[in-house]
């Protein structure tokens, strides 16, 4: 069964919500073969970042550290214990360090562990814990497929963008908000998102097929 959410939206944030949707219209209906997060073509933000993220992933003593930490959350520990009473067995963790260079100059440190699990019938999650380690902010979320941690790593590296819309209670939402949000940044960004949303909720697979990464 795929993680399901119910968020409670109230008042002006409803409202904000809506004309968001409105404003990135044009973009969510881009044309076949355009990059996802663009019009004609063009990302509607400026990609804020150099190069691509330097990406290692860890073993033995430095992998034990982020991991252990990871552990420590509150919202990892929850996850657990819910995936574990659905039925759901642990099936390995992964930590990784990600360095990612901003045209401003500053270099972004993201440390990430996600720790995997699957069902009797084979279907799998992931529990991501997320920091960057700049700022001190870190986000747990519980997400199916690969593209889900490319996507927050890159969120939380480019200023947290679109957090909120997409992360309730540790899951990855997918939801109206959020792809809304998404149509207002890069195509580096919003692309693994989309893929992420398709993956995790069969939301934005449209918006998926179209990107280029």
């Amino acid at each position: 069964m795929k993680p399901a959410i119910i968020a409670k939206v109230r008042g002006l944030t409803v409202v904000l919500l809506l004309l968001l949707a409105v404003s990135v219209a044009p973009v969510a209906a881009c044309e076949p073969g355009t990059p996802c997060g663009s019009n004609n073509g063009t990302d509607v933000t400026e990609n804020p970042v150099v190069g691509d993220p330097v990406q290692v992933e860890l073993s033995g003593a430095a992998k034990n550290v982020v991991t252990e930490k990871a552990l420590q959350s509150s919202d990892v520990k929850k996850l657990q214990t819910q995936l574990k009473e659905k039925g759901y067995s642990a099936n390995g963790s992964k930590a990784y360090t990600f360095d990612v260079s901003l045209k401003d100059g500053t270099v972004v440190k993201v440390q990430a562990a996600t720790f995997q699990y699957s069902s009797s019938d084979g279907k799998e999650l992931d529990i991501n814990y997320v920091e960057n380690l700049n700022s001190g902010e870190s986000f747990v979320v519980l997400s199916a497929g690969a593209s889900c941690l490319t996507c927050i790593v890159r969120l939380i590296a480019s200023g947290g963008a679109c957090l909120t819309f997409c992360v309730a209670g540790g899951v990855f939402t997918g939801g109206v908000g959020c792809i809304a949000c998404l149509g207002l940044l890069s195509a580096w960004t919003a692309c693994p998102c989309y893929h992420c949303a398709c993956e995790s909720f069969g939301q934005a697979c449209d918006l998926a097929a179209m990107c280029t990464w």
